[in-house]
C-alpha cells in the first residue's frame, strides 16, 4: 500500500526564496500566458491592474498612494478541473514541460493574504465558472457555477492586499 505525503503550506510559503513583491505578478502572469496557449486561443489577451491602497493622503500634498495588489485578467482556459487538479498540488510537475515549477501560486501567499479567483472554463461541452480564495489555510469556498454558452473564456486571479 502506497500513501500519499502531506504538505504543510504554511511551512512551505516560509521557503519561498524572495523578497521581490512583483515575483507573484510574474507568476500569474505566467500562469495567464500558459493557460492561452492551452486554448490555442490567438487572440489571447491579458490584463493587468494595479490596486493602490485607498488610505487617506495629507491635505495639500500630493503623492502617490501605496500599492496593495494586483489583478491579473486573461481569456484562456481556466481552471478545469484537470488545471485545478495541478493546482491544488504543491509542487506539481503537470506544466513541467513549460518550465514551470509548480510553486508560483505559493509565492502569491508570501506576499498577499489572499488570491481571490474567479474563472470560466469548459468541463464535457458546458462552460462554468470556478471561484474561490486560495489563503495560508488552502483553498476555501470554492464553488462552480453553470454559465450560458456563449460566455466568454475569463479568468482573474486577485491579490490583495499585500
Amino acid at each position: 500500500m502506497t500513501k500519499n505525503l502531506k504538505s504543510n503550506l504554511k511551512g512551505r510559503i516560509k521557503k519561498v526564496k524572495t523578497n521581490n513583491f512583483l515575483v507573484p505578478l510574474f507568476e500569474a502572469i505566467s500562469n495567464s500566458i500558459h493557460s492561452i496557449e492551452e486554448l490555442t486561443n490567438n487572440n489571447g489577451i491579458i490584463e493587468i491592474q494595479i490596486i493602490r491602497n485607498p488610505k487617506q493622503i495629507e491635505m495639500g500634498v500630493e503623492s502617490e498612494r501605496a500599492i496593495s495588489g494586483f489583478k491579473i485578467t486573461d481569456n484562456g482556459a481556466g481552471f478545469s478541473d484537470e488545471n485545478m487538479a495541478s493546482f491544488e498540488e504543491v509542487d506539481s510537475t503537470y506544466k513541467e514541460a513549460k518550465g514551470g515549477k509548480g510553486i508560483g501560486r505559493i509565492s502569491w501567499l508570501k506576499f498577499f493574504e489572499a488570491a481571490d479567483i474567479s474563472s470560466t472554463f469548459k468541463q464535457s461541452e458546458k462552460l462554468l465558472r470556478r471561484e474561490f480564495q486560495f489563503t495560508s489555510n488552502g483553498i476555501e469556498g470554492e464553488k462552480i457555477i453553470p454559465l450560458k454558452s456563449d460566455a466568454a473564456y475569463e479568468t482573474v486571479v486577485s491579490l490583495d492586499p499585500i
